[in-house]
C-alpha cells in the first residue's frame, strides 16, 4: 500500500484525505459506487452533474445527521478530535451573528464546524461501536487488525477507472479479507435496516467494493466478506453487524455491471443522455387499486 495523495494509480492507498478522495484523484474521471447508483437509477446526465471532474458539483447542503455521521467515521478511523476536516466550536449555538459568521467561514474553508455537544455525542457513539465490535468472537477486531480509510483504485477497461473508500480493511494473512463499513442510523431493527440497504443501495456499494478488491487482491479469491456495522445515533447506541449475503450481492452486482457498462459508453462517446422526451405512460399500481377498493359507492 502507498500513501500517495496526488494522482492515484491502480492499487490500495492509505492516508488519502477525504477531500482529495472525493475530488477524484485518478488519472481520468473515475466511477464511484455513489455515481454508479445515480447513473443506473437516474440517468448519465444526472451522474455527470454530480461528478467533480465532469463539470458537476458535489455541493450538498450539510445536515446535522451528515455532520454527525462524518464525525463518527473520523473518530472510528482514529483521527484526533480536531483535524483539518473538523473544527470544534467555542459557541454552544449558532444563533448570534458572530457565531453564524464563524460557522460559515469554517464551512467555506472546506471544513466542518462541530459543537462540543456533538463531539461528545459522536465520541459516545464511536466508543459504543468499538466496544460492540471488539466483543465479537467470529471475526478479527477491525480496530486492531484493520487499516482505516483505504482508497482502492482499479481499472475495468481503458476508459473505466473505479475508486472506492473502505472504512476498515482487514487482511488476515492466510485467512480472510474482511471489508467493514460503518453506518449511523435511527434504528437497527431488521425492517429499518432492510429498507436502508435498499433505499441507499448499500448492497450495490458492497458489490462494487468487492469487485475492485477481487482484482487488487487476487490471493484472497473466494475469501472476501463485506460487513456493515449499523449503530443507532441516539443512546443506547445499539449495534448490529450485517454481513452481505450472496442474495444481496447478486442484486448489487446487477446494478454495478449496468453502471460500469453505461459509464464506459458515456466516456467513449462523451455523451451523457437524460430521460427520453417521449411521453411516459404510467398505470396505477395494484397496491393503489387495492387501497381504494373499499371507497367505491
Amino acid at each position: 500500500m502507498t500513501t500517495k495523495t496526488e494522482t492515484l494509480g491502480v492499487g490500495l492507498h492509505e492516508g488519502v484525505p477525504s477531500a482529495v478522495y472525493h475530488a477524484d484523484p485518478c488519472a481520468q474521471p473515475s466511477l464511484s459506487s455513489g455515481i454508479a447508483r445515480i447513473i443506473v437509477e437516474q440517468t448519465p446526465a444526472h451522474a455527470r452533474l454530480k461528478h467533480p471532474r465532469l463539470g458537476g458539483t458535489r455541493d450538498i447542503e450539510a445536515t446535522r445527521e451528515m455532520d454527525f455521521g462524518g464525525l463518527v467515521h473520523a473518530l472510528l478511523a482514529g483521527q484526533p478530535e480536531e483535524t483539518a476536516e473538523y473544527v470544534v466550536s467555542e459557541f454552544d449555538e449558532f444563533r448570534t451573528k458572530e457565531a453564524r459568521s464563524w460557522r460559515d467561514e469554517v464551512r467555506a474553508s472546506g471544513r466542518t464546524p462541530v459543537k462540543k455537544a456533538m463531539l461528545e455525542a459522536a465520541g459516545s457513539c464511536a466508543g459504543a461501536m468499538k466496544k460492540a465490535i471488539s466483543q465479537r468472537p467470529d471475526t478479527l477486531n477491525p480496530f486492531d487488525a484493520g487499516k482505516p480509510e483505504v482508497t482502492a483504485i482499479w481499472q475495468e477497461s481503458d476508459l473505466v477507472t473505479c475508486r472506492a473508500r473502505i472504512d476498515r480493511l482487514v487482511q488476515d494473512a492466510g485467512g480472510f479479507c474482511d471489508v467493514w463499513d460503518f453506518k449511523t442510523c435511527a434504528s437497527v431493527s431488521a425492517d429499518s435496516i432492510t429498507r436502508t440497504i435498499i433505499d441507499h443501495g448499500y448492497n450495490a456499494q458492497a458489490a462494487f467494493y468487492l469487485r475492485g478488491l477481487r482484482q487488487l487482491l487476487p490471493d484472497y479469491a473466494g475469501r472476501f466478506s463485506f460487513l456493515f456495522a449499523f449503530i443507532e445515533a441516539d443512546p443506547p447506541h445499539t449495534v448490529r453487524v450485517v454481513p452481505m449475503t450472496e442474495a444481496w450481492l447478486s442484486f448489487g452486482n446487477m446494478i454495478v455491471s449496468r453502471a460500469i457498462a453505461l459509464w464506459g459508453e458515456c466516456m467513449a462517446t462523451n455523451t451523457w443522455p437524460s430521460y427520453s422526451g417521449t411521453n411516459l405512460i404510467i398505470e396505477p399500481p395494484s397496491w393503489y387499486a387495492a387501497k381504494l377498493e373499499g371507497l367505491s359507492p
